[in-house]
């Protein structure tokens, strides 16, 4: 099994069982699997839909979050690679690691129009996209999971650069 075949299955065999619990607005909000794995699909085909291909990265500034799973499994999904960066990471370490990395798309929090401002000055950047991304409802059609090898990568962690200038590790 890949990372890609568990979470469908994991979906499948456990469709109502509770895959995600966050606090909103003081309630309790809960996600099943079978909920996850919709937002997972639609969010994956909107990521088809903005060009995102096989081995693509693309960044994830956001704090924990309920948007995080599902952001994390469809870029999976999309057989593209998750590049994690902490929120409160400096402009020149992001930039650095965006370079580094190849990230061609981003995700951020909606509110953080600063941080929208700067990535737009970064030529290589294709697409911010804003979380909660509510505007991102997209039918997926018959969109299927990406053929995923056993040296696929599925994540490109940095070290914070306290030291010195942060570095990849897959």
């Amino acid at each position: 099994y890949n990372l890609n075949e568990n979470f469908i299955s994991s979906a499948r065999r456990f469709p109502r069982r509770i895959a995600i619990e966050a606090k909103k607005c003081d309630k309790w909000e809960r996600i099943t699997y079978e909920g996850l794995y919709e937002r997972v699909i639609s969010l994956a085909g909107f990521l088809s839909s903005i060009g995102v291909k096989k081995s693509d990265r693309i960044a994830v500034i956001l704090e924990n979050r309920p948007e995080w799973p599902v952001i994390f499994f469809a870029i999976s999904y999309m057989g593209a690679v998750a590049v994690p960066i902490a929120p409160g990471t400096p402009h020149k370490d992001i930039s650095l690691i965006l370079t580094d990395s190849g990230s061609s798309f981003v995700f951020i929090p909606e509110e953080n129009s600063e941080l929208a401002g700067f990535l737009k000055t970064i030529s290589r950047i294709k697409r911010v996209i804003t979380a909660p991304f509510e505007t991102c409802r997209y039918e997926s059609g018959s969109l299927k999971p990406a053929q995923i090898e056993q040296d696929d990568l599925a994540v490109l962690l940095y070290t914070s650069g306290t030291t010195q200038e942060p570095k990849g590790v897959m």
